[in-house]
């Protein structure tokens, strides 16, 4: 969208005139088409896969013995002498659906954030040290560590997912971001799967100049719809009941000049390229359920004339027959190996495509325990995705750091210039279970040969709260050693 269309809108949305219209046209800035979430949704619940969908895996229809109800309710009886149509039955068919949707989502968001994101800047400067504290106080009260794997599920799984920052005015001054201000800064997020249409609107140049959301919610025994749009200025909200209008008290000015909106989106969910080998496996692990359960107990085919059975509870049973009967168990011999063959493909498949590491108790019960250096060869290529998932999260949570500053300059006008210089790096470190020898072991080599200084070994040490703390303890712990060397008590 050109600068000259988004004015032509905003003077719109400002005067609510053609609101239909207009609400129309910024739908239309989508680059691609919505999620279709109701596909999305019934992928991800087993319940609802396609192995379940009786038009596609059709029930049985089997012949209906003498006691049973056949079609149409009819209880069948043979009657004596009497010759009667064979009486069919429906008879369910076996549905087995696997889970893999979720395992590869779940896996994928804990490979990305299973440990926190951590903030940084290399900055030396108080004041910006000062912003990046601020950054990280905020982030911390509003949970990101649990917020952030929730929004990496919603967005690998709907294929997109933004969040909204915005101040709450409290009743009296706090001093929790390291000055005084009334405000604390909140975030809510926006999803596809709670029936949230997004719509970002880019200009010529690929910056976010708009952003919109279209919801409904129950007010009272109506269901309202809300349009809102954010802009650089202003914050608007329209609603829908009998045709659209400007909600009260809108629109508001935008306090940063920036839209304070993080959107992230990927052009396919994170299953899309195995998903029909997902299905495939379904209807292989349902047939061999089916098949197991006719040929589970042993049949018999006898060959000639029977001329006796055994008697009931009888050991050692025997069928008699003539010297020309033949009777042996039907075997199903290579079968199920070639099920289990093809089964096995099918999951090695489905986690090597999606660069998911199967880690089921099955699967590594046998490994030991692997050094940190062996771990990030067997997972290299979840830790590979996480890499390549970054060209998302990245610049997600770049802008997010970009927000919070904007705010924070806001609250406090002192911080400014900091808030404008500094550069506040986040660092996502892809999981990985510790080793805390073989760490203790490398940081203090690192140390020993002058590659890293004692304070830098401290801060990157697990066992460590506080790194500027542990770090003055040992240098009072060196002194009073050094002392007590040069100065050794009289015996």
């Amino acid at each position: 969208m050109t600068t000259e269309q988004l004015k032509e809108i905003t003077d719109k949305l400002r005067s609510g005139s053609e609101l239909e219209d207009t609400i129309s046209a910024l739908k239309k800035t989508r680059i691609v088409d919505l999620p279709k979430v109701e596909d999305i949704k019934k992928e991800l619940d087993p319940a609802q896969h396609k192995v379940f969908d009786t038009t596609y895996r059709k029930d049985k229809k089997v012949k209906a013995d003498d006691g049973e109800t056949a079609d149409g309710g009819v209880k069948v009886v043979t009657v004596s002498g009497a010759k009667k149509e064979i009486a069919m039955k429906i008879e369910p068919v076996t549905r087995i659906a696997l889970a893999y949707q979720e395992i590869i989502v779940n896996r994928a968001a804990a490979f990305l954030f299973g440990f926190p994101v951590d903030y940084q800047t290399e900055s030396e400067d108080a004041k910006e040290e000062e912003v990046l504290k601020a950054v990280q106080r905020i982030i911390h009260d509003n949970k990101m560590e649990y917020f952030d794997l929730d929004m990496a599920k919603e967005l690998l799984s709907f294929t997109e997912v933004a969040e909204m920052w915005f101040p709450v005015e409290t009743d009296k001054e706090h001093e929790i971001y390291g000055f005084k201000t009334k405000f604390k800064l909140k975030c809510i997020s926006f999803k596809p799967s709670k029936d949230e249409e997004l719509y970002p609107t880019f200009d010529e140049y690929g910056d976010l100049v708009a952003f919109s959301r279209a919801y409904s919610r129950k007010v009272g025994d109506k269901s309202v719809k809300y349009f809102e749009t954010h802009t650089a200025e202003f914050f608007y909200r329209f609603e829908n009941t009998d045709g659209w209008k400007a909600s009260d008290t809108y629109p508001k000015p935008n306090p940063i000049g920036k839209i304070p909106i993080v959107f992230g989106n990927k052009l396919a969910k994170d299953w899309d390229k195995v998903q029909n080998i997902i299905e495939s496996d379904e209807d292989l692990r349902s047939n061999f359920s089916d098949t197991n359960k006719y040929h589970s107990a042993p049949t018999m085919f006898i060959k000639g004339k029977i001329t006796g059975f055994a008697k009931k509870g009888e050991s050692g049973k025997l069928i008699q027959g003539d010297a020309n009967t033949e009777a042996a168990y039907l075997e199903w011999k290579a079968a199920s190996e070639s099920v289990k063959l093809e089964h096995s493909m099918n999951r090695e498949d489905i986690f090597s495509l999606t660069q998911t590491p199967d880690i089921s108790f099955n699967n590594i019960k046998d490994i030991g325990n692997l050094g940190l250096g062996a771990q990030k060869m067997l997972f290299m290529d979840a830790h590979l995705k996480v890499k390549d998932n970054m060209l998302v999260f990245g610049p997600y949570l770049q802008r997010r750091i970009n927000i919070i500053k904007a705010y924070i300059a806001m609250f406090n006008t002192s911080m400014q210039d900091a808030c404008d210089k500094v550069i506040i790096k986040p660092v996502v470190t892809p999981y990985i279970l510790g080793d805390d020898k073989e760490t203790a072991d490398i940081l203090s080599v690192a140390v020993n040969s002058g590659f890293m200084s004692k304070k830098s070994a401290v801060s990157n040490f697990d066992w460590v709260q506080d790194a500027d703390k542990e770090f003055a303890q040992i240098q009072a712990e060196e002194r009073a050693a050094q002392i007590i060397d040069n100065f050794p008590p009289a015996e």
